[in-house]
């Protein structure tokens, strides 16, 4: 295993998606209601997702599925066979697995601690995992990403406040770049496609109905949001996306210029042309945010 390294407790409690190099529109999904492990496409849900739980003691890692109805289910080899599953967590040492990072390649190679000559492999036709000898080929390399990324970056979405999931935020129309709360139409100015800079840790939304515009805090006009030309430089138009605990699909959403500073819906209402602002990060549920499929 020379040309990979071993990575320790560097992604240790990190949630994640993990794809297969060979095929990237492929993810780990472990199937509701029983212990398979499937490949599938992406989701973008807690099926996808697992966390990376490292053990000092071992200098190996468990891969924890993040299922919400099935909370103790860790990625284990089946021994003496080749298969993969998800099954209760015992500690057993075919629960255990070392993250080989392919050294000038973003992705790693997953081995058994149990038998680290055996490493996971990716069935694309098949559509699951199983063990195999060391190779060359990229069926045993995988890509681990953080899963807000993975999940959301070159996602066109909508956003709805949790206090009313039938209505979006949106761009008033082509000539009115105010943003406000109003029921979803399916318009094209109540979708916005989110993208990730690596460079700045943070996300750009762009609305649909202008290619260049993206939201954006008027920091110089106190709490606003519009929509604004896209300026690179500009962190007042970069936001940070923060999963709320214990939920799979509610955020808040920050300001990079000042990340205490939250998308915020106006005073807690409701009705139709209610101000989308920035505010005092304070967690109410007027700060929480659903980012769906349009």
């Amino acid at each position: 295993m020379e040309h990979h390294s071993v990575i320790q407790n560097s992604l240790n409690d990190k949630i994640v998606t993990i794809s297969c190099k060979a095929n990237t529109d492929l993810f780990f999904y472990q199937v509701d209601g029983n212990g398979n492990v499937s490949l599938f496409q992406q989701t973008r849900n807690y099926l996808e997702r697992w966390r990376i739980i490292y053990d000092s003691n071992k200098a190996a890692y468990k891969i924890k599925s993040m299922n919400i109805h099935n909370t103790n289910l860790v990625l284990t080899w089946n021994a003496p066979t080749h298969n993969i599953s998800a099954q209760q967590d015992s500690n057993a040492d075919n629960q255990y697995w070392l993250l080989l990072k392919d050294i000038g390649n973003n992705s790693f190679i997953i081995a058994s601690y149990k038998n680290p000559n055996l490493v996971l492999y990716a069935d694309t036709v098949a559509r699951n995992l199983k063990l195999s000898t060391l190779n060359n080929s990229n069926y045993i390399k995988f890509i681990i990403e953080d899963y807000i990324i993975s999940d959301l970056n070159n996602f066109t979405c909508k956003i709805s406040p949790i206090l009313a999931s039938n209505k979006v935020v949106q761009q008033v129309a082509m000539t009115d770049l105010n943003v406000n709360l109003y029921t979803w139409n399916n318009d094209r100015n109540q979708k916005w496609t989110i993208r990730y800079n690596e460079e700045k840790a943070a996300y750009q939304f762009f609305n649909e109905i202008l290619s260049n515009g993206v939201l954006t805090w008027i920091f110089s006009n106190g709490n606003t949001v519009r929509v604004y030309s896209n300026d690179q430089n500009n962190d007042a138009q970069y936001w940070l996306i923060n999963p709320v605990p214990d939920t799979y699909e509610t955020y808040t959403i920050t300001n990079l210029r000042d990340k205490t500073k939250a998308l915020d819906l106006y005073n807690s209402q409701t009705a139709n042309g209610t101000d989308i602002q920035v505010f005092n990060y304070h967690g109410d549920d007027n700060q929480k945010w659903y980012i769906r499929n349009p």
